[in-house]
């Protein structure tokens, strides 16, 4: 399987078949053989699950997340395996990303589409059960369909690299193509639940998304960016050249492509015996060529202390804070934007 990192979670909105409950409550005759075997009419077609609780809706709920687990075992079995093989011929077995994997996946199973109720029953106790199903065939074709939609985007994607558009542009794609190809991943995984046998084979007309990461990191290094601002504060401006080197652009060299221009200004007030600072912080990214902004990102924010110096100093501090926790994802997703 594919090495998956921590992303943003994605829900699928559409939805390739409608979800449906049974109103019909089978309370008479013998007990429905799905209820006491493992094998059943509806498990040639189907991946079944059953739920068991004292109302229906609860019995319902239990059963479509029974389904949901099923898909997750096969799955966490399938990386169990991938790493036992891999520690038997190179002694390390990448654990971290088969977590992160399942992660990302149990975002996308968690919302899974065409999970149906097909059948209920009650007993003499006044117990439900039911029982939900996922069509194996429609499930395959849906994800196939998916991953098939999306290599197409970042195919065109990659191709982007060899033509005269706009770096960031460029970058920006190549951003969106790592993220589509994070989504097949996971599709992927799904696939392996319902069709094994065309796992393989799905697998082998996907581009990884860890080859686009090289591709796109390989592309960074012809950008080159120069930083400017915020001369008399060497914090604020080290954090920026870090975080675009580890992009691997390249970072105030003699070519100049785009210019990321910061400013920071600090007002003061006070009110009793307190002293407030608050920070008014404004970055834009211009393309040099064309003399236009290609993002922008803001932040204010107010720090209270009893002391002037320390207000204000604390006030970059905070920023900083701000910044890594937010500007890496907006700025990619900008680029995503584009």
């Amino acid at each position: 399987m594919f090495k998956i990192k921590i992303q943003s979670v994605f829900v699928i909105a559409l939805l390739f078949f409608t979800s449906c409950v049974s109103t019909n409550i089978s309370s008479k005759g013998k007990t429905p053989s799905w209820v006491t075997e493992t094998e059943h009419e509806y498990t040639k077609n189907n991946l079944c699950a059953v739920g068991i609780a004292t109302t229906l809706d609860q019995a319902n709920s239990i059963a479509i997340s029974n389904i949901g687990k099923i898909i997750k075992q096969k799955i966490e079995s399938e990386i169990t395996v991938v790493n036992s093989e891999k520690l038997n011929s190179t002694g390390n077995a990448e654990l971290s990303s088969s977590i992160n994997q399942i992660v990302r996946t149990s975002a996308l199973i968690d919302n899974l589409v065409g999970v149906e109720i097909a059948e209920t029953w009650i007993d003499r106790d006044g117990n439900y059960y039911s029982l939900a199903i996922l069509n194996k065939a429609k499930t395959y074709l849906y994800y196939s369909q998916k991953i098939s939609e999306n290599e197409k985007i970042i195919k065109e994607n990659i191709n982007l690299t060899t033509s005269d558009k706009d770096k960031f542009y460029i970058y920006g794609k190549l951003q969106n193509a790592v993220n589509l190809a994070l989504d097949n991943e996971s599709y992927l995984d799904v696939i392996y639940a319902v069709n094994k046998a065309s796992y393989t084979v799905t697998a082998k007309t996907m581009t990884k998304s860890n080859d686009i990461e090289n591709i796109a990191s390989d592309f960074a290094r012809k950008i080159s960016i120069t930083i400017s601002g915020l001369e008399n504060e060497e914090r604020i401006k080290n954090y920026f050249y870090k975080y675009f080197t580890s992009k691997g652009f390249s970072v105030n060299a003699p070519q100049q492509d785009y210019v990321f221009e910061i400013d920071m200004k600090i007002e003061n007030t006070s009110s009793g015996e307190l002293y407030y600072a608050r920070y008014n912080f404004s970055a834009n990214l211009k393309d040099l060529q064309t003399d236009s902004i290609i993002y922008s990102y803001s932040a204010s924010e107010r720090i209270a202390h009893k002391t002037i110096a320390e207000a204000n100093q604390k006030t970059i501090l905070r920023l900083e804070k701000k910044l890594n926790k937010e500007f890496d994802s907006d700025f990619i997703n900008s680029m995503n934007a584009n």
